[in-house]
């Protein structure tokens, strides 16, 4: 059985130990510092010196009782069971993932205590964190649980310690911690003072004014949120605040009010999409008592406006039988809506794109391209092609 060494001392960087076992991907030390990926956290990062070479450690795993490290360049012939190993941490990505796990116990013992809502999934990476929570949250709930854990995690220096006690105790003591109990010999507890206590294998710093401000940079549904600690949370912080500075002197406002003209401005977006639908309708019926002209009893319709395809496909109907609705746009986009069996609208896109170069497709009632040269006299092109 390996010695967890990350448990006895999470903020050590350099071991020494040797080599128990070795395997096809990777060695199995009586001791080690690194923690291997579980309980959502990913796994240390680092180098093994081994009879004067060095070697990296891409991951580490948990093999039954043991721990298996996966280094690069391992040459079995070259190392053997016994030899000393002396290892060495990345200690600035074991304490970003320190940080990460540490932020995720207070951030999910303050919504459950708040709201009464668990954490039912957390992942772990370098100063980052995805949480699911069990049930939806709002954006007000969010901010308020927010403004307690940032200060908790900057003000506050709440002390994490770590306990160990039997499975006997842990049943005694259910109504206190979160989480269901594992089932092993020895249990370990992750104490936050006056806050929280979770049943926990990973790592974590002492006091939790140490893990710095979280930048919540993604919420979606109500209940799925992703968030930066540490050195990636204060980048995050200077951008934004740089960009939104930036926003404030473009728009000519104080900083504080560009949530609210946001909103306004989005509300009339919203308007006048609205009112565009209604001018969009109104413009194709109108258009559909007015063909451009008449070709071998064809009724010809040009445009050079864009529409919503549920708003062409709606209005269409309304055109006459035999009609060809040409929309020569922008960029030398073309789209060509056919309601007669005489035309095919993609052999007629096909033939603009035979003639002058370029690339599209569709099907009998409808074919959308780009063609290479614009066409600025349709109808004399039609009369071409279709007669």
């Amino acid at each position: 059985m390996t010695r967890k060494l990350f448990w006895e001392d999470p903020y050590g960087t350099r071991f020494t130990a040797k080599i128990c076992s070795i395997k096809e991907d990777g060695i199995i030390l009586d001791q080690t510092l690194f923690y291997p990926f579980s309980g959502g956290q990913l796994s240390d990062r680092g180098f093994l010196r081994i009879e004067g070479k060095k070697f990296e450690v891409e991951n580490v795993t948990i093999d039954g009782d043991d721990i298996l490290h996966h280094i690069s360049g391992l040459i079995q012939n070259e190392i053997n069971i016994e030899n000393k190993v002396i290892g060495e941490l990345n200690w600035e990505y074991r304490y970003g993932l320190m940080k990460a796990h540490s932020s995720q116990h207070v951030f999910s013992a303050v919504i459950t205590e708040k709201f009464g809502i668990n954490t039912i999934k957390a992942y772990l990476n370098f100063e980052e964190v995805s949480l699911s929570l069990s049930k939806n949250i709002s954006y007000n709930q969010l901010k308020s649980a927010l403004e307690e854990i940032n200060e908790i995690c900057t003000v506050k220096n709440l002390k994490i310690e770590i306990k160990i006690i039997s499975p006997e105790e842990a049943e005694a003591s259910t109504h206190n911690t979160r989480g269901e109990i594992p089932v092993k010999n020895k249990i370990r507890i992750v104490i936050i003072e006056n806050l929280d206590s979770v049943y926990c294998g990973g790592t974590h710093v002492n006091h939790s004014n140490e893990i710095g401000p979280l930048f919540v940079y993604e919420f979606k549904k109500g209940r799925e949120i992703k968030y930066y600690v540490g050195n990636k949370s204060l980048k995050a912080y200077t951008n934004l605040n740089m960009d939104i500075l930036d926003s404030a002197d473009y728009l000519g406002l104080p900083l504080f009010k560009i949530n609210k003209k946001i909103k306004e401005q989005y509300k009339e977006k919203l308007l006048i999409q609205e009112k565009n639908k209604d001018l969009s309708f109104n413009y194709l019926n109108l258009l559909s008592n007015s063909p451009l002209d008449k070709i071998n009893n064809i009724s010809i319709f040009v445009s050079e406006l864009e529409f919503e395809h549920k708003i062409l496909k709606k209005t269409y109907g309304n055109f006459p039988p035999d009609s060809l609705l040409i929309l020569n746009l922008t960029n030398n986009r073309i789209k060509i809506l056919s309601n007669t069996q005489r035309v095919n609208a993609n052999d007629l896109l096909n033939s603009f794109i035979t003639r002058y170069g370029g690339q599209g497709g569709g099907n009998q009632a409808l074919a959308q391209g780009t063609i290479n040269k614009n066409i600025k006299d349709v109808i004399s092109e039609l009369r071409s092609l279709l007669n």
